[in-house]
């Protein structure tokens, strides 16, 4: 399933494709404690909370998009590892389907210094080997609104170590719902963000 989700998003291109799989294989091998957690019926009140969606509609260029809406993470209940791991989740799904690429919004509306104490080296890690090509997907933008101070701090320890061509597919938008919707249609966005769609930004599967 990975293989043929490969193949479909480098196309002509089967060692960049083998190099992927090989690089996602070692990220589980490496992170066994981890991936021994990715069980739905564990994670159930990860998939109740609102930390990350799936919305019903997808971008312009006919994308999933995923929705994770930092003012629901109550660091009391998730921690960054939770996060971590329903993020890869929710990517697993998506490859089922044979998905090869993503649009993310980051809406850090509610993301304060709890949060990011939260962020050890080692769940940075995992944060940087999503991003950054250890998993049989690609994110084709990062959309970022409601940001805040601390934002920029977490840009500048995290997202200073994207590559120049993902940090090329992020996207600052603040509450400017315009801007934002020129990358995902009003049709495909949750009434909070100006769209047209009926959307509790539950967890969708």
């Amino acid at each position: 399933m990975y293989l043929r989700c490969d193949f479909s998003r480098f196309k002509s291109d089967p060692q960049r494709a083998y190099e992927t799989l090989k690089k996602y294989q070692e990220f589980r091998k490496n992170d066994k404690a981890l991936f021994a957690r990715m069980r739905p019926n564990a994670m159930k009140h990860l998939f109740d909370s609102k930390v990350i969606t799936k919305l019903p509609g997808n971008d312009v260029e006919g994308r999933p998009v995923i929705l994770m809406n930092f003012k629901f993470w109550d660091v009391k209940l998730y921690s960054a590892e939770d996060l971590v791991l329903l993020t890869m989740m929710f990517l697993e799904e998506l490859i089922r389907t044979q998905v090869s690429s993503v649009t993310v919004i980051l809406d850090w509306e509610g993301y304060g210094l709890a949060n990011f104490r939260q962020y050890t080296y080692r769940n940075i890690m995992r944060t940087l080997a999503l991003a950054k090509g250890s998993f049989p997907i690609s994110f084709k933008g990062i959309h970022q609104i409601n940001e805040n101070r601390v934002f920029w701090l977490v840009s500048k320890v995290v997202f200073a170590f994207f590559s120049a061509k993902l940090k090329k597919r992020m996207q600052v938008h603040g509450t400017n719902r315009e801007s934002l919707a020129a990358y995902i249609p009003f049709s495909s966005l949750p009434a909070d963000y100006g769209g047209w769609i009926s959307h509790d930004t539950r967890c969708s599967r």
